[in-house]
């Protein structure tokens, strides 16, 4: 699959799986942490793309913007760093599995043409969700839960 947004959609979404159904893995649980998680791992993702594509067209969902994407920057690898941070800093106990699906992304077709792989460690990653974990927790504490 090379579009990099449907790919970690569907990483996203086995994530989601994996949760409600294996005992030890149980992180984003029940309608409200599962929709919220995929909200929040879906909301990098665009942020993510729009930092980097900067068309009005693609109005950043975090205001003001942070940190601008470094010279060069794609499209693919900002989603996919993007994703991947935000789905492990969800579901920690799946770390394994999201490096095998980042090291399986890394040899897509789109990879290959390019030589480069996914650096999910970039300035623009961390600020994106970083502001969105931050916000998620804020809202969290302000309705008396913890943030899982």
């Amino acid at each position: 699959m090379t579009d990099s947004i449907l790919f970690w959609n569907a990483v996203a979404l086995e994530a989601n799986r994996i949760s409600h159904s294996d005992p030890d893995k149980r992180e984003q649980n029940g309608p409200t942490l599962s929709s919220r998680a995929l909200a929040i791992v879906h909301l990098a993702m665009y942020d993510a793309y729009a930092g980097v594509v900067g068309s009005p067209d693609f109005p950043r969902y975090l205001t003001p913007p942070l940190t601008p994407p470094a010279a060069g920057a794609s499209a693919r690898d900002a989603v996919a760093g993007a994703a991947y941070t935000t789905l492990v800093a969800l579901y920690k106990t799946q770390k394994d599995f999201f490096d095998a699906q980042l090291s399986c992304f890394n040899t897509t077709e789109s990879y290959v043409q390019t030589k480069s792989s996914v650096d999910p460690d970039t300035e623009l990653t961390r600020s994106v969700v970083a502001s969105l974990l931050e916000t998620a927790a804020i809202e969290a504490e302000t309705k008396g839960r913890e943030l899982p």
